[in-house]
């Protein structure tokens, strides 16, 4: 298993006995809960020794996870065999070149949102977010307030970086989440307490909803209440209730005495 801090966990939507986890280091792992593996994961692979810092699980395609390095890299990989490689690995669990096999990373799917200052600290994706109604469209929201749509069925970036405007043009976007009604629709929370909904297929600023003072730290819909989010943030542990035909909350919620997060 993991020797270094672990930095992301990632549940997959397909199975929910199977989970991939990575570390500071850039090890990648994944677990099968339905399997007696005690303290020792899978090894996936190493995404070049850095420390990987968010990851999504592909809600389409089974096979497909999209990885995030503190070096502004973002790569997909493929899961090559499924369950019946994981058995293959029951049966050589000490062969490491056997666990790597079940996960195998193609270079073809790689993206960087600046080559040429790919190292830069600003350029670091802070949000993987899958399209589950468009197979393959990747949204990636950056540190630098930015975000792009990658086209992972032809491998190219489907559009340049986008910014909000106002306050939000330059803060990090700390969540974003597609709309459940739409599938072209997005929210994106940023740190500066902002949130914005965005129509992706024409890179328009739909709505910008009332500015949070103590910022953001994740936003999710609520899935039996069309048109409904929640935003949280992690200074007062208060839980704020939106609706997206209104730039005023609908309600506000304190849920405890510390911070809490969404995931």
């Amino acid at each position: 298993g993991h020797t270094k801090t672990v930095t992301c966990l990632c549940w997959s939507p397909h199975d929910p006995e199977l989970l991939v986890s990575g570390d500071i280091s850039g090890r990648l792992f994944q677990w099968t809960l339905a399997e007696d593996q005690g303290e020792s994961g899978s090894l996936l692979g190493e995404h070049e020794g850095r420390s990987i810092v968010h990851a999504d699980w592909d809600p389409i395609r089974t096979p497909y996870v999209a990885i995030a390095d503190t070096h502004g890299l973002v790569s997909v990989w493929v899961v090559s065999n499924g369950s019946s490689g994981r058995a293959a690995a029951d049966q050589e669990r000490g062969a490491e070149a056997t666990k790597r096999s079940l996960f195998t990373r193609n270079e073809k799917f790689t993206y960087k949102k600046d080559r040429k200052s790919s190292t830069s600290a600003n350029n670091r994706a802070t949000v993987l977010r899958w399209n589950p109604k468009q197979v393959g469209m990747l949204l990636v929201g950056h540190l630098d307030g930015s975000w792009i749509m990658w086209d992972d069925n032809d491998r190219k970036q489907w559009c340049k970086p986008q910014y909000a405007t106002g306050e939000a043009a330059k803060s990090e976007i700390v969540d974003m989440a597609w709309d459940p009604l739409g599938a072209n629709c997005m929210v994106a929370a940023y740190a500066c307490g902002v949130t914005v909904m965005w129509d992706v297929e024409t890179s328009s600023q739909l709505s910008t909803f009332q500015k949070q003072p103590l910022g953001i730290r994740g936003m999710a819909w609520l899935p039996w209440a069309p048109g409904l989010f929640m935003t949280v943030n992690n200074s007062n542990c208060v839980a704020k209730l939106w609706n997206v035909s209104q730039r005023e909350p609908l309600e506000t919620v304190r849920l405890g005495g510390t911070g809490v997060a969404m995931s």
